[in-house]
């Protein structure tokens, strides 16, 4: 008799145990359990997605709380950006080790990556980078916001961003696109998000 597999499935099941219990998910899996196989009524409908809506909002906010905390690990760690810094920019997020993501069935290199946020507009963000970046290849990608633009060191032959977003990640270069609400949350009055992926 194996014991090694015998006693990590009793630790996995030991741990299973021993894990918070969800209070929302317990409350929707009792009104389900309870539904059974019938339709349920108006009010246990309305009960449902009201238990739905709580569980997005607080993914919502976990996952707002997640980017904040990688917010606040990043600041003062842009000394290693071998790239130019916009001079008027806001670090955000800092990812300054290379990794490697999958897409699909498709594994990519990652270079290290950095977002900026900045009240310049994105036409003055451009700017900059074309003239820091002289060697760099303008490129907009066909499927995603015509206010997007990157500036790429490479452009492989029928390369497009929003197609090869994974292949993208290791070459390096700016993507530049206007800033939304949440940019404008952690800089007031905000008009560019830009990244940068930079060659270590």
């Amino acid at each position: 008799m194996k014991l090694l597999p015998i006693l990590l499935l009793l630790t996995t099941a030991a741990l299973a145990d021993t894990e918070p219990v969800d209070p929302l998910l317990a409350e929707l899996e009792a009104l389900t359990e309870r539904i059974g196989e019938r339709e349920p009524t108006a009010a246990e409908q309305r009960q449902m997605d009201d238990i739905i809506e709580r569980m997005q909002q607080r993914g919502v906010a976990e996952m707002q709380q997640l980017v904040d905390g990688m917010i606040d690990a990043s600041q003062g760690t842009g000394g290693s950006i071998s790239l130019p810094v916009y001079p008027q920019a806001q670090l955000l997020i800092h990812i300054p080790a290379s990794g490697s993501m999958t897409l699909g069935d498709e594994q990519y290199a990652t270079l290290p990556g950095v977002s900026f946020v900045t009240a310049d507009t994105p036409q003055q963000v451009l700017a900059f980078y074309r003239q820091q970046l002289p060697g760099y290849k303008l490129h907009r990608p066909s499927l995603l916001a015509d206010t997007d633009v990157a500036l790429m060191q490479q452009l492989p032959a029928g390369f497009d961003y929003a197609r090869h977003t994974g292949r993208a990640m290791s070459i390096p270069h700016v993507y530049i696109q206007p800033a939304s609400d949440n940019e404008r949350r952690k800089l007031a009055g905000a008009k560019t998000l830009f990244f940068v992926y930079y060659p270590q």
